[in-house]
């Protein structure tokens, strides 16, 4: 396998991928930055993606690509490994129910409704009519 460190991010351009990448030559390291990976890039793996990955995010939203991703990367570290067993840990609704179920008491109230009852009487409350 390479000697290489990889940075799995949505977005290449931003501060802190320049700086870590910046901070891994510094230390002899080659680092390679990548937003999304292909059907391809799988077959190709061992070639693309280092030994050492951070895991920001991909491009890859669904996430059965996710898993088979994984699967290609178990001999890997990983750093930030959430995104194996989470994969839904950066949508609102996970994040909401996640809060709800722990830290009840610092919830901001949700507007993601479980069922149509609750849509209608989430709607009866923004359109009723109000008395004068």
């Amino acid at each position: 396998m390479n000697k290489k460190f990889t940075i799995f991010v949505k977005n290449p351009l931003v501060y802190e991928v320049d700086r870590i990448t910046k901070e891994a030559e510094a230390a002899g390291l080659s680092c390679n930055v990548m937003s999304k990976l292909s059907t391809d890039d799988l077959e190709n793996m061992d070639n693309l993606v280092g030994s050492v990955v951070l895991w920001r995010s991909l491009l890859n939203s669904d996430p059965c690509s996710k898993a088979v991703v994984w699967e290609k990367m178990q001999n890997r570290k990983i750093i930030n490994n959430i995104w194996k067993d989470r994969y839904f840990v950066t949508h609102k609704s996970y994040q909401q129910e996640v809060v709800k179920q722990n830290f009840a008491q610092y919830a901001i109230p949700t507007y993601v409704y479980r069922n149509k009852e609750e849509i209608l009487e989430a709607q009866d409350l923004i359109i009723a009519p109000t008395s004068k």
